[in-house]
């Protein structure tokens, strides 16, 4: 209603209509496209949501051991799997074979 769809509107790359699509109908049916930035609404809320969204990877980098640190175990260790049941364990052998 405020804006034209894009990319970001759609959870699937796989759907039947890309937004350019869409866009293409709305705007052959007179939809008026408003590009004043000054008129965003929702800055200070975009603000806040892209800070949490910075500060969650920064939570999720910090348990991460650093690159050397990762190198080091797979050359001592090999690459390890998490598997919760044995059919899940024994193909993750095959694999490793």
């Amino acid at each position: 209603k405020h804006r034209p769809p894009n990319a970001f509107d759609f959870p699937s790359l796989h759907e039947s209509f890309k937004y350019f699509n869409y866009q293409y109908v709305l705007y052959g049916m007179g939809f008026a496209t408003t590009v004043d930035p000054a008129a965003h609404v929702h800055g200070d809320l975009a603000r806040a949501d892209f800070a949490k969204v910075r500060e969650a990877g920064l939570r999720a980098a910090a348990g991460l051991p650093d690159h050397r640190a990762l190198l080091n175990q797979v050359y001592t260790q090999g690459f390890t799997t998490k598997v919760g049941d044995a059919a899940s364990a024994e193909a993750a052998e095959g694999l490793r074979r």
